[in-house]
């Protein structure tokens, strides 16, 4: 007897191109993968998981999620959403090291191209967090930690514990420094070349 658990539209819209990278795309050449993909179809109300699947030439395929409960079937298709998303960071140079927000990140609006068209990474962590279970992040506001170039540095920005209020760029050619205004006063001039380590506050779409 077949099963199914239920999944929303925007959840499906984005597990769609998740089986296409499990037959056709990330591990289109990991057996192990096979009855994932085989075994499981999306439908109108979720996926639609068989006990087994014997029409794929003459073996016979195991379903490793059928006796799973509908939220570990989630949390893995959710787990194969994060990897798919993160395997486009890393091909396209963008190497996620733990904890660098500005890849994997909820504010990161750039579009998957492993996904499909206008899915981005915010919208994949957006049904990532849904597969998962946990409460909606819209309109929460997180911090991002960035290097930025001292001349690329923005009003908001936050440099240890203090917020810029007021940014002027060099004035002349000759000069090369950059003033900031703090939130409490302190001003100080960097050298527009230099790197600066800052935290953005952003919110969450």
């Amino acid at each position: 007897m077949n099963r199914l658990v239920k999944c929303s539209k925007e959840e499906l819209a984005y597990l769609d191109p998740v089986m296409g990278q499990l037959s056709d795309g990330m591990w289109e050449n990991s057996p192990r993968m096979d009855p994932y993909w085989i075994c499981n179809s999306l439908t109108g109300e979720g996926i639609e998981m068989e006990p087994f699947n014997n029409t794929f030439g003459r073996k016979t395929y195991s379903n490793p999620l059928y006796d799973m409960s509908d939220i570990e079937v989630r949390n893995w298709f959710a787990d194969k959403l994060k990897a798919v998303v993160k395997q486009w960071l890393k091909d396209r140079g963008r190497h996620s090291l733990a904890g660098d927000e500005e890849d994997w990140s909820r504010v990161n609006n750039d579009e998957v191209d492993y996904l499909r068209d206008g899915q981005t990474v915010a919208s994949a962590y957006k049904v990532y967090d849904s597969l998962k279970g946990r409460e909606d992040k819209t309109g929460k506001q997180i911090k991002i930690k960035a290097e930025k170039v001292a001349r690329n540095l923005e009003v908001g920005d936050v440099i240890g514990k203090r917020k810029i209020v007021k940014l002027i760029q060099p004035l002349t050619r000759r000069d090369t420094l950059v003033t900031i205004v703090y939130d409490n006063d302190e001003v100080e001039r960097v050298d527009s070349n230099k790197q600066i380590e800052t935290i953005q506050i952003k919110v969450v779409e």
